[in-house]
């Protein structure tokens, strides 16, 4: 049971992050990034995947919502956590364009400080926007800290440096939302009992970040 609740509270300190982090989003995703949401909201149970506790604090979650349960104009999302010695957690939500390419996608690192100095252990969060242009390819990347207090910070600044490194925070690259199936079925299997091998690529987006 204490597992179930310390996952519980890292969770709920994600989505706390995610909402503050909108203030940050740039046009033209904006109605991306809404149109995500609308969709998570909107069928909140219609989505493929799992929820898994390996307990003693670690865990990781994967909720699909996609392209083909849309109804006519929603975009396909993915949402996944990774919770890493009941201290750090990881989420990610990956938005689709209407018609499967990449949109966006959004990261979140819940940590502590691990600098020397008076802010020691206190709680902070690594932050990250990748946007792609609409026929898919990259095209920039963003990304801050947020300290305890809600203030944001530079990636590099002096007194304030996430437990855990960005190469533990990387994202996928998706090139379309029937990669996600793919991934899905790597590792829960098909309708035959098959898991054909599929791995995305990945970002470490740190190294490409600018500050925004």
């Amino acid at each position: 049971m204490a597992g179930k609740s310390l996952m519980i509270g890292l969770l709920v300190a994600i989505a706390a992050s995610q909402v503050q982090a909108e203030e940050a989003l740039p046009e033209p995703f904006v109605r991306a990034w809404q149109a995500c949401q609308d969709r998570m909201a909107s069928q909140p149970d219609d989505w493929i995947g799992w929820r898994r506790d390996f307990f003693n604090g670690y865990g990781d979650n994967f909720a699909y919502w996609s392209q083909e349960m849309a109804i006519a104009g929603q975009p396909a999302v993915l949402r996944t956590e990774t919770l890493i010695d009941g201290i750090h957690a990881v989420s990610a939500i990956y938005c689709f364009q209407v018609d499967g390419r990449p949109a966006l996608t959004h990261t979140v690192m819940t940590t502590v400080n691990s600098a020397e100095g008076p802010n020691r252990d206190a709680r902070l969060k690594r932050e990250g926007w990748v946007f792609f242009k609409p026929d898919g390819s990259l095209d920039k990347v963003i990304g801050r800290l947020v300290d305890d207090t809600g203030k944001s910070r530079r990636l590099d600044e002096a007194g304030w440096v996430p437990g855990r490194g960005c190469d533990q925070q990387k994202v996928f690259l998706f090139e379309r939302a029937d990669d996600v199936t793919k991934a899905y079925v790597a590792e829960m299997g098909n309708i035959e009992g098959q898991r054909p091998a599929f791995k995305p690529k990945e970002l470490n987006w740190c190294d490409k970040a600018q500050t925004p």
